[in-house]
């Protein structure tokens, strides 16, 4: 491994079971070593700052605190469709499937569809097998998800392989790391196409995770990795308020068919580098809920 480049790969226990598992790959310091090969071709893509810290190695979807609620509720209904909107490298959709949800009910989504693929070079599967399908596209575009209003639920099953055929048909969601790569105006379009996707059967759920502030508007502070590294994407991003958050969801269902839960909870700086002491980063666990 490069001793040059910056202490930031640390694994905990969980990551470190499942990594090993998924992998086929049988030590530690071997695990680590193909990780930091994924990481440099990852950043040939697209060097996101969530990228250079490696978050695409990080449970997402399982630690947000409605995951064993969305779990359930696949393995129990048939008819439940599960959608990873920005799935990257899949590390969440793999979780989900190892924790007992059908793989055949889970769709993935990126809009860089070489995220996917090296996905298959990381955990070393066939794209050939068995898998959850996956679509290629960019959230905004409305040739990818219809650029509509909310849609009432749709009963028959969807019938092309496109993510414009499941409009009303998804009944959960998940979406972390993605809304903030947008302007303000930008997120509400997003929430928009996403309440089109979504079922409208009770207890539906858009959920995730993302960066925000105590008050709306765009942080400035410092996150970038050494240029050095090459890294960009952290700074100049368009953070909601939990009460802008709230706001922007009401606005976009009916009223009073909606839940919206939404906690600012300061991130650990345990994986970061780079930062001065007194920069405090947070992020916005969500959930929006069909009543």
């Amino acid at each position: 491994m490069d001793t040059t480049k910056p202490a930031v790969l640390k694994l905990k226990p969980d990551e470190i079971e499942f990594l090993l598992l998924q992998t086929g790959i049988e030590s530690v310091d071997d695990l680590k070593k193909h990780i930091w090969d994924i990481h440099s071709d990852a950043l040939k893509i697209k060097p996101y700052i969530c990228i250079y810290y490696f978050d695409f190695i990080r449970f997402k979807m399982s630690n947000l605190p409605w995951y064993n609620q969305v779990l359930q509720s696949m393995k129990i209904d048939e008819k439940a469709i599960l959608l990873d909107l920005a799935c990257c490298l899949g590390t969440d959709v793999r979780k989900a499937i190892i924790d007992g949800c059908p793989a055949e009910r889970i769709i993935a989504s990126d809009i860089y569809q070489e995220f996917w693929n090296l996905g298959h070079k990381f955990f070393k599967t066939n794209p050939e097998e068995t898998f959850p399908k996956f679509f290629c596209g960019d959230v905004l575009d409305s040739s990818f998800i219809p650029d509509t209003k909310i849609s009432p639920n749709v009963p028959s099953q969807p019938q092309q392989d496109n993510m414009a055929s499941y409009v009303g048909q998804i009944r959960f969601i998940h979406v972390s790391n993605l809304f903030h790569l947008f302007n303000e105006a930008d997120q509400n379009r997003l929430a928009e196409r996403l309440a089109g996707l979504l079922s409208r059967s009770p207890g539906s759920m858009i959920f995730g995770t993302q960066t925000g502030r105590h008050e709306k508007g765009y942080r400035t502070e410092a996150l970038s990795p050494p240029a050095s590294h090459g890294g960009y994407l952290g700074n100049n991003t368009f953070c909601h308020s939990v009460a802008s958050w709230t706001e922007m969801w009401l606005g976009v269902f009916p009223a009073g068919t909606i839940r919206v839960e939404a906690d600012l909870i300061e991130r650990s700086k345990e994986f970061l580098v780079g930062l001065e002491p007194d920069v405090r980063l947070y992020q916005i666990e969500w959930c929006i809920t069909v009543l």
